[in-house]
């Protein structure tokens, strides 16, 4: 569905003179990450508007957005297939924020930024299949992997210690762990595909 929607999109361009011809697959490709990301963003917006989590949402999206531009990850192998685990994974972690006491919201943000890291260190950056990183933007991604997981874990280890408690956190840090997970699925992923 997406991709006959991107599709349209890429020849209406290429039909009024837009684009041109050669341009329209390159076209087509980014309508599809545009409308999928739509689509993941208003699937978790609507859910966290049924469990009232709006707020812990919009700090979801944005920790799992940060970690996973520079560290790459899993990828779905459609959209729907994309947006029905992104969603999933939300709830999930929303299910997790729901149940947790704040009071131990500073613990949690330790040990899933600990988590992370090891995750980070281990195997970021995880390439996309149909795009493969050049040695230097490999390197520039994994010092840019690093950074971000370190960020994550020194504001960690600073609410830990200040003794700060947020249910806003136990979003954050899942966020940042449900990227962390994508990466490790990614390069698992990666590695099998690439030993057959």
């Amino acid at each position: 569905m997406i991709g006959k929607i991107a599709g349209n999109m890429a020849s209406f361009y290429a039909r009024n003179d837009l684009i041109s011809g050669d341009e329209i697959e390159s076209y087509k490709y980014g309508f599809e990450i545009l409308l999928s990301t739509i689509c993941n963003i208003l699937l978790v917006m609507a859910i966290a508007a049924v469990v009232g989590a709006v707020p812990g949402a919009l700090c979801y999206m944005a920790a799992f957005a940060l970690l996973r531009c520079v560290a790459g990850g899993y990828h779905a192998p459609s959209h729907a297939v994309c947006i029905l685990e992104y969603a999933a994974g939300f709830a999930i972690f929303a299910a997790v924020a729901f149940f947790l006491p704040p009071l131990y919201s500073a613990l949690y943000a330790l040990v899933c930024s600990i988590a992370s890291a090891a995750v980070i260190l281990k195997w970021a950056p995880v390439e996309a299949p149909n795009k493969p990183l050049s040695t230097r933007k490999r390197l520039r991604l994994e010092r840019l992997s690093l950074f971000v997981g370190a960020v994550f874990t020194l504001f960690a280890m600073t609410i830990s210690l200040a003794g700060l408690h947020s249910g806003l956190y136990i979003y954050v840090f899942s966020g940042e762990l449900a990227a962390a997970l994508s990466v490790a699925a990614g390069s698992r992923l990666s590695k099998g595909a690439n030993s057959r």
